[in-house]
């Protein structure tokens, strides 16, 4: 995760994960171990949070068939792809932007694409390898953690 404070730069981080769900955490990385195979019933958020500011997160896509959402949350809890509330939904090589569950943008992905979701200055940016995709009408909450929401088994590399 990216943060900054209201003069500081961004900073990169490694991922602590906490209401960690049918998921095996080593390091930053987060699998799904355990669960239905195709339900939503894995996930977690992270420790680190960011109570103002920007907040930025970024990934690498490293495959597109495992169906998962990963973005930013004021939730601290694992609670599903509802309580996200700024979030890539990742399958079958589409990136769609979804908030709350709801579909905003349709978008597709190729493997070693960079997405990244950026909430500074009262909004929200969704980018792909640099190029913004979508600009949401709805304001962040903070404070902001790091989410991921898994239905497929995959491996997400949490660094950014």
């Amino acid at each position: 995760m990216e943060y900054a404070g209201s003069s500081a730069a961004l900073t990169s981080q490694a991922v602590s994960w906490t209401s960690v769900k049918n998921c095996t955490v080593s390091g930053s990385n987060l699998e799904k171990t355990s669960g239905v195979g195709w339900a939503e019933d894995a996930g977690a958020v992270s420790v680190q949070r960011v109570s103002s500011g920007t907040a930025s997160v970024q990934f690498r896509i490293a495959e597109t068939t495992a169906f998962r959402f990963l973005g930013l949350s004021s939730s601290s809890t694992w609670n599903g792809a509802a309580g996200m509330d700024f979030a890539f939904r990742l399958q079958a090589g589409a990136g769609d932007v979804y908030e709350n569950n709801q579909w905003r943008h349709a978008g597709s992905i190729a493997t070693g694409d960079v997405l990244k979701i950026t909430a500074a200055g009262g909004g929200v940016r969704y980018y792909q390898n640099g190029t913004l995709v979508y600009t949401s009408t709805k304001a962040p909450t903070y404070p902001l953690a790091r989410c991921t929401r898994r239905s497929s088994t995959c491996t997400a590399q949490s660094r950014t």
